[in-house]
């Protein structure tokens, strides 16, 4: 769009034309309405939205890999996770804001019971209200970017590697979430790009 010097309708028009396609050819849902009660309350309406098809996994897979995330939490307050902190603090999270969301390390890609970890910084999307797991996202380390390259490697044999290569990805079995979803307020939400940006949104202006 940028490069092209186009708004985004003439971007829509081009990309319409070049699939022989009308805008009007899809049209929006029609149940997206609010209800009364959603009016009046936003974050039952995020909430309802997003957890309409959603549940979260097993409570034993939930409860194993909870109690990975405390030991990966604990690895970053120790000399293994330094850098990873220092890193974390350097982009502005405070080390009581790392621990009120479970941040923790990973140092080496391994398998922990049930679970294959690759290394980097571990960010539970952890429900507080409900007590729920829905998963694990990892930002890669290099180690754990190499690991995940050799995996792909060997799934694709003969193929090339992608040209942009994962800076996160998720522990086998996450399911979608708003991370921080269960602590929007009533009348104002702030969408953020990443959770790390949540985490600062968080600590920073929770109290406006």
């Amino acid at each position: 769009m940028k490069r092209d010097n186009l708004s985004f309708e003439e971007v829509l028009d081009t990309l319409a034309r070049e699939a022989n396609l009308s805008k009007n050819d899809h049209q929006p849902p029609t149940d997206r309405r609010m209800s009364p009660s959603e009016i009046q309350n936003p974050k039952s309406k995020i909430q309802n939205r997003l957890s309409a098809d959603r549940q979260p996994r097993q409570a034993d897979w939930q409860s194993s890999l909870l109690s990975l995330c405390d030991q990966l939490a604990a690895n970053l307050f120790t000399k293994v996770g330094e850098k990873a902190r220092c890193w974390l603090n350097q982009r502005g999270l405070a080390d009581a804001t790392l621990k009120r969301f479970r941040v923790g390390f990973n140092p080496a890609s391994q398998q922990y019971g049930p679970h294959y970890v690759y290394s980097g910084i571990t960010i539970p999307h952890y429900h507080r209200a409900e007590q729920t797991l829905w998963g694990v996202k990892i930002r890669l380390s290099q180690e754990g970017q190499s690991t995940w390259m050799q995996h792909w490697q060997r799934s694709n044999p003969g193929k090339p590697l992608p040209k942009k290569l994962p800076k996160y990805v998720s522990v086998k079995g996450t399911q979608q979430s708003l991370f921080n979803g269960d602590d929007l307020p009533a009348d104002t939400v702030l969408i953020c790009e990443g959770e790390f940006d949540v985490m600062l949104a968080w600590q920073e202006i929770r109290d406006l």
